[in-house]
């Protein structure tokens, strides 16, 4: 099945890669985005062999790592004491058991390559400042309204986040739900940093909170993020929100005098409260199909988002090759994807519960790990796929 014409909304990492994706596999794609235009995204993404090797597959592996960072191992530390729990190998140590490399790398860098990807795309035509007001189905065609105007189209793609405004209008399954999570994020340029972290993932657990960082951008920054359990009533939209160092600090409480330290350096801080959905019963209604975060929002405790976003791009393109229509595609697109992504929902939520136990539960999960000593990065139903 070619030439379709497929709208996709939402513009973001998923979104670029299923326009890329589909256009590359024969379709006509119009991508609308509600943006003006495209901000600087500030914040870190991890991208475990499985990403690697999609991005790979669309020729941009190379441009990517030039600009990424390949982290040798995690190193996981109990935050109030600073003492070394885990450490778990990346680096060659993951290539040579999934084939591909574990990547960070600033979440602008990646989608900048994906949009030029698509601006280089003639089967693409993106246009920014183009909300989706409303979706119609008829006589097997989908009307999308936008505030660029009318297109009618054989399929619609909904890539436009957890407040996706498709999901709400076309499967009309409620709003987002606050999950009681927040995380607060920063950048640090890494002169200020311990020449240690910029060759490791660093992870701090405490008691409803951890403090996760990580090289990007060739490394010349630190993300840091802290991931703490808040009360629901305080939570806001909104994935950028100034946020004081004070109210950082706070929520790592009895924090050693290391990680009080690495916290104090940051300049500036944004909150993002965490929101997500219930699963959804399907992800296709008629000629319409939730992908990413409008489909499985999913917490941020197994670093799968963008990763999971760019498996649904590649899987849909796949689909539409081998069907003979586009109702049919969507079926296999979504046989194929859902429970492996609800898998990856509920082992995120499992980490909460783990990364974030108090005492006296996590000196049990501490004596765990140590005993474990250092091991290569597991899980390889997930970090093995494609």
């Amino acid at each position: 099945m070619k030439n379709q014409h497929i709208v996709v909304a939402g513009a973001g990492i998923g979104g670029l890669a299923a326009a890329l994706t589909l256009a590359r596999a024969g379709q006509r794609v119009t991508l609308l985005e509600r943006a003006a235009e495209f901000a600087e995204l500030g914040a870190g993404i991890q991208l475990g062999p499985h990403a690697i090797k999609l991005l790979s597959r669309w020729g941009l592996r190379e441009p990517l790592l030039a600009r990424a960072c390949l982290p040798e191992a995690i190193a996981v530390r109990d935050a109030v004491s600073g003492r070394s729990l885990s450490r778990i190998l990346l680096g060659q140590a993951v290539q040579a058991r999934y084939g591909e490399v574990y990547a960070s790398v600033r979440r602008a860098d990646l989608h900048a390559l994906l949009l030029q990807a698509v601006r280089d795309e003639p089967q693409v035509t993106l246009h920014c400042n183009a909300q989706v007001n409303a979706v119609h189905q008829d006589a097997g065609l989908v009307n999308v309204q936008s505030a660029q105007g009318s297109h009618s189209a054989d399929g619609l793609v909904a890539a436009d986040g957890v407040w996706s405004g498709v999901r709400s209008a076309v499967f009309n399954d409620g709003a987002p739900r606050a999950t009681g999570h927040a995380a607060y994020r920063a950048m640090l340029p890494m002169a200020q940093c311990p020449s240690a972290m910029a060759s490791s993932i660093g992870v701090w657990w405490g008691r409803d909170v951890h403090v996760v960082h990580y090289p990007v951008h060739s490394g010349q920054y630190l993300n840091l993020v802290v991931l703490s359990e808040h009360s629901a009533a305080r939570a806001v939209p909104g994935w950028a929100s100034p946020a004081s160092a004070a109210t950082v600090l706070a929520s790592v409480q009895g924090a050693c005098a290391e990680l009080k330290d690495l916290l104090g350096a940051a300049s500036a801080w944004y909150s993002w409260h965490l929101y997500d959905r219930p699963a959804a019963r399907s992800w296709v209604q008629g000629h319409v199909a939730l992908m990413g975060d409008a489909a499985h929002p999913m917490l941020p405790y197994l670093a799968q988002g963008a990763a999971m976003a760019l498996e649904d791009a590649q899987a849909l393109a796949d689909c539409t090759q081998a069907g003979e229509d586009w109702a049919g595609a969507l079926g296999a697109y979504e046989q194929q994807r859902k429970s492996r992504c609800e898998r990856v929902v509920a082992t995120a939520r499992r980490n909460a519960r783990i990364f974030h136990l108090g005492w006296p539960w996590a000196l049990a999960r501490n004596a765990v790990l140590t005993l474990q000593g250092t091991q290569t990065l597991g899980m390889p139903w997930l970090y093995g796929y494609g």
